[in-house]
């Protein structure tokens, strides 16, 4: 699903600051990457990695849904998946735990 910029920054200009933060923070970034590294993804599959990040931050993807859409990402094996769902909970949606159940309760 190819969501236009527009509806995008319409969605990004509802959210809580602490998400907006980081959905834009370097921090949030940088752990991204190095989860990346730690579990060995390829650098040119990180930018999906991110984009599904990105996605369960802007209110997009449920987090529970995260481990089977990395998972459709080439090259990524299940054990990999659920490696890289536990770090990204951990180091990127525990921060904000709270307001992503808040947006994702509402559903």
């Amino acid at each position: 699903m190819e969501i236009s910029k527009e509806k995008l920054w319409e969605i990004f200009n509802l959210l809580p600051d602490s998400l907006k933060e980081a959905v834009l923070s370097e921090d949030t970034a940088e752990a991204i990457w190095n989860i990346c590294r730690i579990c060995n993804i390829e650098e040119s599959k990180i930018s999906q990695v991110s984009k599904l990040v990105g996605n369960v931050l802007m209110g997009l993807l449920p987090p529970n849904r995260l481990k089977d859409r990395l998972q459709e990402i080439e090259g990524i094996n299940p054990e990999t998946a659920q490696k890289l769902d536990v770090y990204i909970s951990h180091y990127v949606f525990d921060p904000v735990k709270e307001e992503l159940e808040e947006i994702y309760s509402e559903d």
